[in-house]
């Protein structure tokens, strides 16, 4: 009986570890290739290709010095591309959407989702569609192209859903660039107030040969400190705007970049090419209580309205950003 016993217990045990294996392992019935996501290299990508249902486009590709150009026509942001590549790279399945959901959410990708295209050369590494999140918002709706059989997907250590990382809109990607040199591609700059003609002048490094002219009748300054020269050169090899002002009123917009700059940068390289950013007074619009304040500044103290006509686009830009670009003649005087 002793022997029964223990051989009742054994096969208890046997079919309970049996029992577990079969509800944790990993679903087998579907092919390897269909729920097989991930590039795990992602250095050869040099395509992706993102269009969405309102037929929005996204081309991002890797230029020769590693940075991302979007749509042709702009650089991409770093951040934004680091965690697109590290999603590619590191997603997983978590599990295939149950029979009962299936039609459900094959519908939700067919009217809503982002197909995705990776590229490496001509050689198409994958093709899938990114849904939306699950009813918990910790997983992701992803079918892969040839596949019938929808995905929930995730990055692990990542307690999210994936969709905003494939965002079809360009004003998600854009940098927020103005202006963006080594220092030895810069070979002048040129600050212009058209309110103050004897401020404006024009900082030249010709192979660390500088001069320092001043606009306002075109003559060569002398006497001026080479060290202090170089350092304010040396600021535009990384200046941003803050906010692109892409759903502005077009009537707003065009009416403030027609009327007179606070201030005309220009930067030079040492091509002759040319990147101009004009900026203008903001005016402050407080509402609400601080609007009966009295005596409030005509004037934002913190952010000014920026134009690059090059891009045609309308920004905003921070003082703190602009304050020690803002300089005249006299800031460059011998001490």
């Amino acid at each position: 009986m002793k022997k029964k016993h223990i051989i009742y217990i054994l096969i208890i045990i046997i079919l309970g570890i049996i029992t577990i294996y079969t509800l944790n392992r990993p679903q087998t019935t579907i092919r390897k290739e269909l729920r097989n996501f991930a590039v795990e290299d992602t250095s050869i990508i040099d395509k992706i290709f993102l269009t969405d249902k309102n037929n929005r486009k996204i081309l991002l590709e890797r230029q020769p010095n590693g940075e991302w150009l979007v749509n042709k026509k702009f650089y991409a942001r770093p951040d934004a591309i680091n965690i697109l590549l590290e999603t590619i790279k590191n997603v997983e399945v978590k599990y295939p959407v149950s029979r009962s959901a299936h039609n459900n959410v094959v519908k939700q990708l067919a009217a809503k989702s982002v197909k995705v295209e990776i590229y490496s050369g001509n050689k198409l590494l994958k093709t899938y569609y990114v849904g939306g999140p699950t009813q918990d918002h910790v997983g992701t709706y992803m079918l892969l192209e040839n596949s019938t059989v929808p995905m929930v997907v995730y990055v692990p250590g990542f307690n999210g859903y994936l969709t905003p990382r494939f965002d079809t809109y360009e004003k998600t990607w854009r940098a927020p660039r103005i202006f963006h040199y080594s220092y030895p591609e810069i070979y002048a700059v040129s600050v212009i107030y058209p309110n103050k003609p004897q401020n404006s002048f024009k900082a030249i490094n010709n192979n660390n040969v500088y001069q320092l002219i001043s606009l306002r009748d075109s003559t060569p300054i002398k006497d001026f400190d080479t060290l202090a020269i170089k350092l304010f050169i040396g600021k535009f090899k990384n200046v941003n705007y803050d906010v692109a002002l892409t759903q502005i009123n077009p009537h707003k917009r065009d009416s403030i970049i027609h009327s007179t700059p606070k201030a005309i940068f220009i930067v030079e390289d040492i091509h002759h090419k040319k990147r101009i950013l004009k900026t203008f007074l903001k005016e402050t619009n407080f509402t609400g209580a601080k609007s009966q304040i009295p005596n409030q500044p005509k004037y934002d103290i913190d952010n000014m309205y920026g134009w690059l006509p090059q891009d045609s686009l309308f920004v905003i830009v921070q003082y703190y950003i602009f304050d020690k670009l803002l300089r005249t003649p006299e800031d460059f005087k011998k001490k």
